[in-house]
């Protein structure tokens, strides 16, 4: 079993979030009470890693304004997780897909995180996409994916159809 800064240091070094919009709308946010119930053990590592992230922000010498809006959960009604938050903390770089996009992201949605993790907005293009990386890291996933659609594998190019499966 590893210990808490062990396991964070590997998930940190071993995680980049590629932005590809600028609206805070696009970003997903997931009810608090859904998680509990599909995936509770996620959501208690999700308030845990909240916890860390708000403590550092109290450190930091941060106003409780600054510090709710720059938490990764929406205390508001209803309670949800702001998952583009959590990335971008959560990862060692995030990426712009231009430079006028990271700047534009380093003026918006990412300001007050660009101010308190300089550095961490970066520009790059050369990503996996989400296809690719299920159909060649996970074949049996890319498998069971085509099995629960009827045997047609078009979700390879367009991976907006994977919600048939709901």
């Amino acid at each position: 079993m590893l210990v808490w800064e062990e396991a964070w240091r590997i998930v940190f070094d071993a995680t980049t979030f590629t932005s590809h919009s600028l609206r805070a709308g696009a970003f997903e946010q997931w009810p608090v009470e859904l998680l509990s119930k599909v995936l509770p053990r996620h959501l208690e590592l999700i308030y845990l890693i909240n916890f860390f992230h708000l403590e550092d922000l109290k450190f930091k010498g941060l106003d409780e304004h600054k510090i709710s809006a720059l938490s990764l959960v929406d205390e508001t009604h209803p309670k949800s997780i702001k998952f583009a938050y959590m990335c971008f903390y959560c990862a060692h770089e995030t990426h712009g897909v231009t430079n006028l996009h990271v700047e534009n992201l380093k003026r918006g949605l990412f300001k007050d995180f660009n101010e308190i993790l300089p550095g961490r907005l970066t520009c790059t293009t050369a990503v996996v996409s989400a296809v690719r990386w299920i159909h060649c890291a996970n074949r049996p996933l890319s498998d069971f994916l085509t099995q629960e659609l009827g045997g047609d594998n078009s979700w390879l190019k367009d991976l907006k159809l994977l919600k048939n499966i709901l």
